[in-house]
């Protein structure tokens, strides 16, 4: 036996001006919303869809060149133990800082990253620079236990995550045992 669900897009036609190119990604846009709703979902399309497409869009195209440009940066997150208090560590914590700007918070940048390959290359910057301001504190007399780096899934199950690891270390000079994942 074999069971079929659809997760439907619906655009209504006509409307104002729209020609089939229109059409199409509107009821295209209203699809991946459904599939993003759950299984057997139907939604209608409307302006605020396009409106929230437009924006991821544009989000990610600014995180592309903020990747570029040097907006990324961290904040480091010390790690206690819940029992006296003592340092077991440090998290790395990635930052969006456009120019003349505020910080852009991770809850809107993170998701869009994950819904492409961007996040593996944001994650391979925030692991270089976490690994390399770990290895100046320990120049300065700084001894971490462990430096956490947080890594996506996407990124995890990418085939040269390994090796990018292992580059990394080698880079930076790192101690391997220091770096939680």
């Amino acid at each position: 036996t074999l069971h079929i669900g659809a997760s439907v897009g619906i655009s209504l036609f006509p409307t104002r001006e729209q020609t089939p190119a229109d059409l199409l990604k509107q009821a295209d846009t209203a699809m991946y919303q459904a599939k993003a709703a759950g299984r057997r979902v139907m939604r209608l399309f409307d302006s605020t869809m396009q409106r929230q497409a437009d924006r991821r869009l544009h989000i990610h195209n600014q995180l592309r060149n903020a990747l570029k440009n040097n907006e990324l940066l961290l904040h480091f997150q010390p790690q206690h133990m819940v029992d006296g208090g003592r340092l077991i560590g440090v998290e790395a914590l990635l930052r969006w800082q456009p120019p003349g700007r505020s910080l852009i918070s991770p809850a809107e940048f993170i998701p869009i990253a994950e819904e492409t390959d961007l996040i593996i290359d944001i994650g391979q910057w925030v692991m270089m620079e976490a690994c390399h301001q770990c290895v100046r504190w320990e120049e300065e007399g700084l001894q971490l236990p462990q430096l956490s780096v947080n890594v996506s899934a996407k990124q995890f199950h990418h085939p040269n995550f390994v090796d990018q690891v292992y580059e990394v270390l080698a880079s930076t000079g790192m101690e391997p045992s220091l770096l939680n994942l």
